[in-house]
């Protein structure tokens, strides 16, 4: 393996500019080492030419201004984490008591089912200004539970799907709710008596809205077999602690 050497100063000289034929070129930097140093050592070259001939060995007359080629910036790939808290939201419970009512002020979200023969849904909207038209590399949904509503231990499998149509948290009932469209967009497994916590990867759903293929009616909440007895419940946008309260979690670039 050939070794490979620095001169005493890591950027040469000549205004931090890396130019064909200097030293650390021509003691064999490969062009990655290259293109490392450069980045280190400040901007691209923007000597004044007319024509390649007034450039160095390596470079190109690029409009008005000396390039060199191992000298491009470096993309930026870091992503960046955004954090949406829900602008709304609300539960829909199909017992013949409460399917007419609408629990859009409640602090609690529950899904799954009551110890009759309700049923419980949730529905959640989130305002997406902050990541159009961006490349959304992850999002999770992150929903704080709340003990004192849950019930059952066995595992229950919890779906996330895009809402059908708009809808308001004041006028929300069961038999008003908009319904979900298309497949499960997102999932994840919980036991409502021990977890603290339910985190659902929402990516594709999340990127979806971000780019517009999906129309962002916001989301529902549900469990895959609503069971009799086993619910988990969750804090609402209307939580005490903004800490609890509902948020997607986005990574972008």
């Amino acid at each position: 393996m050939s070794t490979m050497y620095w001169e005493t100063a890591p950027c040469p000289a000549e205004g931090g500019r890396v130019r064909a034929g200097s030293s650390a070129v021509a003691r064999g930097l490969g062009p990655v080492a290259a293109l490392v140093l450069a980045t280190a050592c400040g901007g691209a070259q923007v000597d004044p030419c007319a024509s390649d001939a007034d450039c160095a060995a390596s470079s190109a007359c690029d409009r008005g201004s000396c390039v060199d080629p191992l000298r491009v910036p470096l993309p930026d790939l870091r992503s960046r984490r955004i954090v949406i808290g829900a602008a709304g939201d609300g539960t829909v419970v199909s017992a013949v008591c409460c399917e007419s009512a609408s629990f859009g002020g409640n602090d609690v979200l529950v899904v799954g089912s009551s110890d009759g023969a309700g049923a419980y849904r949730s529905y959640l909207a989130f305002d997406l200004d902050e990541i159009r038209e961006v490349e959304v590399v992850a999002a999770e949904l992150r929903l704080s539970t709340v003990r004192r509503w849950c019930a059952g231990e066995s595992p229950l499998e919890i779906l996330v799907h895009a809402a059908r149509q708009g809808w308001l948290p004041e006028s929300l009932t069961w038999l008003s709710q908009p319904g979900a469209t298309g497949q499960p967009l997102g999932h994840a497994v919980t036991r409502p008596a021990w977890s603290r916590e339910t985190v659902i990867d929402v990516t594709r759903l999340v990127a979806g809205w971000s780019t517009g293929a999906i129309a962002n009616h916001g989301l529902v909440v549900r469990a895959r077999t609503e069971r009799r007895g086993e619910r988990v419940a969750w804090y609402s946008a209307e939580a005490t602690d903004p800490r609890l309260r509902p948020m997607l979690e986005v990574y972008v670039r």
